[in-house]
């Protein structure tokens, strides 16, 4: 039996698409900015979503951009990056409807790449009905593929209070990703799910 969709909280992360599109106050870029975050907005699985943008690069992103889209702007500072990850989603109001569950919280890297909304809504789906703690979109698949991750909120808050590593702190994720052999870990990936086929795979 299929279970109840859970909440499900996006954070994009902008850093990267800023750097590699050069986006700037130019009209021409502002647009392209807005493009991708229409794109994105267009997932019929993510209840919440919250647009992430370091204090350096914060300039270059009007706030009214992600406003007009339902996006929720977050300036991160120079703080312990996992920290301000956990703060930034805990600070997400859960709607009632799903106050009994473990939200799942997706964090995916914007760049000059095109998202793929419905492939979005795939994984979501896919994390839920395989149960997993933790799943991630097949890094090798092409190139300039866009990162996703998705993790159940539980995952991330025993993250953000037993991680001590320096990288587990600053890239976030580690610390969960090493925990596989009592955490329910798997993969997606896309071009397999097109064919049919099953989209990933735990990990043993």
């Amino acid at each position: 039996m299929d279970r109840d969709p859970m909440l499900v909280i996006a954070v994009v992360q902008t850093d990267r698409i800023i750097v590699e599109a050069n986006l700037r106050s130019s009209l021409e870029s502002l647009l392209f900015f807005h493009r991708q975050l229409s794109i994105l907005a267009s997932s019929q699985r993510v209840d919440e979503w919250i647009c992430e943008v370091s204090h350096a690069n914060f300039q270059a992103i009007p706030p009214a951009i992600p406003a007009t889209l339902g996006m929720r702007l977050y300036r991160t500072g120079s703080g312990d990056p996992l920290d301000q990850f956990h703060r930034m989603v805990s600070d997400e109001p859960f709607s009632t409807s799903a106050a009994n569950s473990d939200p799942i919280v997706l964090r995916i890297v914007l760049t000059a790449e095109d998202p793929d909304p419905c492939l979005i809504d795939r994984m979501i789906d896919h994390h839920q009905t395989r149960r997993y703690d933790f799943s991630f979109r097949d890094f090798d698949e092409h190139a300039g593929i866009t990162p996703i991750e998705l993790m159940n909120y539980s995952a991330l808050d025993e993250a953000k209070r037993e991680a001590l590593l320096p990288d587990d702190r600053e890239l976030i994720t580690p610390y969960i990703y090493r925990q596989r052999d009592r955490l329910n870990i798997g993969s997606f990936n896309a071009r397999d799910s097109a064919n049919g086929q099953s989209p990933g795979l735990p990990f043993s």
